[in-house]
């Protein structure tokens, strides 16, 4: 179905160099992170996508979560911005449960 929202992790380019503590690097992942949100609302609403999206949040490890259709995930690849490094999509929350679970 077209409308179906997904959830999918966004991983951004830091530009850290490699010598940096493990404290550092979240924070610059999480700093990179919330820059991007800030940036990608602005972008939802210039595109007109705001309504595809239902979750845009920062995750404790620097990346960003979007629950969104699949259109906006599409366009995000096709404007080709610098700082992503990575999209993937997250499990359906049901076999995410039957993971934990053990199911």
């Amino acid at each position: 179905m077209p409308n179906d929202k997904h959830r999918y992790f966004i991983e951004l380019q830091t530009g850290l160099d490699c010598g940096a503590s493990r404290i550092q690097e979240t924070a610059g992942r999480r700093a990179a992170a919330e820059k991007f949100v800030s940036e990608v609302l602005g972008w939802l609403q210039e595109n007109e996508l705001k309504e595809k999206v239902a979750h845009l949040a920062v995750t404790a490890l620097g990346q960003v979560q979007i629950t969104c259709e699949s259109e906006v995930i599409d366009k995000l690849r096709r404007d080709d911005r610098e700082n992503i490094v990575n999209i993937r999509q997250g499990l359906p929350l049901t076999e995410s449960l039957q993971r934990i679970s053990g199911w």
